[in-house]
């Protein structure tokens, strides 16, 4: 079935599969040649098998008569999958166009209970061909499977930087500093992380934030299983700013305080939401944490459900009563089993 590829437990673990280069004048079968990471955009993954029966996850797959549960399962329909239970690990690294005229590249893996030879045969049936280990989608981008549980979606020009971080003479995301000073700091074992480089295209914060304009990357940690839990930093560069992130939280502070004094935020009862998330910044870099209690992630994740519903389907009628911050809860605090 190709070669073993070992991935670990965690979210950031399975990241160091992901090949984070792209060349565009690579001979073919040959290893990307691009400075490590010097085109990634950004980078995310998921530990799902981390999250219990009373994450917010799991809520608000619930929520709202259980839309989201259904959407999700057939998504996965005509591939054959069931992403909610099939689906325990995934990964994706997106990187910057090489030129004007290019489209922005991806790599995607997953870990957890596929069956190959259904995905194949959809991908066929769907114009796919033959390529190793998997297929060639019609749209250019291809399924590898280089083991019983594992599957690289590589977006189109990125096969052969697979192919080269699968046979071990491509380099991975572990090789990335900005990573390391994360994992040193907080630690691997968690359900979220986010990475991005900036400038990011489109990327201009509001002139109350104008600290935020030299940013340099975001690294973020996240975890669902008691609440939500969010740590990471925010880098950077030097610049004529003595302290670009003391600058920074202080900006952000204001504007939380603000927005958590406006009336229609005092109405829903969200200020908590907002003042949940505290900033201390030194020098170029801003340290961000966010704690949300597991009953306060029940009530956020319901208010969110109830709007994301209503936003797509203006029409629909709450097929759950929303949930309400000051109604009376059920001893046991907000878990549902």
């Amino acid at each position: 079935m190709g070669p073993r590829v070992e991935l670990g437990g965690t979210a950031l673990e399975l990241l160091a599969d992901l090949p984070l280069e792209r060349s565009p004048g690579s001979a073919p079968g040959a290893a990307p040649a691009v400075a490590p990471g010097s085109q990634l955009a950004w980078l995310v993954a998921a530990n799902l098998s981390r999250l219990g029966a009373s994450s917010p996850w799991n809520h608000a797959l619930e929520q709202e008569g259980g839309w989201l549960r259904r959407e999700i399962k057939e998504l996965g329909a005509p591939f054959g999958i069931d992403l909610l239970k099939e689906l325990d690990q995934v990964g994706a690294v997106f990187f910057a166009p090489l030129g004007p005229d290019q489209a922005p590249g991806f790599v995607l893996v997953a870990r957890g209970g596929f069956d190959a030879s259904r995905l194949l045969k959809a991908a066929f049936a769907a114009g796919g061909t033959r390529a190793r280990f998997g297929a060639r989608l019609a749209s250019g981008a291809t399924l590898i499977f280089p083991d019983s549980r594992t599957l690289v979606i590589a977006g189109p020009g990125l096969a052969q930087a697979a192919y080269a971080r699968l046979d071990g003479r491509g380099r991975s995301a572990a090789g990335i500093a900005d990573l390391a000073h994360l994992v040193s700091e907080f630690g691997s074992d968690h359900t979220l992380v986010y990475y991005q480089r900036f400038p990011a295209p489109g990327w201009q914060p509001p002139p109350e934030l104008s600290a935020l304009t030299s940013v340099r990357m975001v690294g973020l940690m996240g975890d669902l299983d008691q609440g939500l839990q969010i740590d990471g930093h925010v880098d950077f560069h030097h610049t004529a700013r003595t302290a670009p992130a003391g600058e920074a939280a202080a900006a952000l502070r204001s504007q939380i305080a603000a927005l958590s004094d406006h009336w229609l935020v005092a109405l829903a009862g969200a200020g908590r939401f907002l003042e949940a998330a505290a900033f201390e910044g030194h020098g170029q870099q801003l340290h961000v944490t966010y704690r949300l209690s597991e009953s306060d992630a029940e009530v956020l994740v319901g208010q969110l459900m109830a709007a994301l519903r209503l936003f797509r389907d203006p029409g629909a009628e709450p097929l759950a009563p929303a949930t309400n911050p000051e109604a009376p809860r059920a001893a046991g605090g907000g878990r549902h089993e």
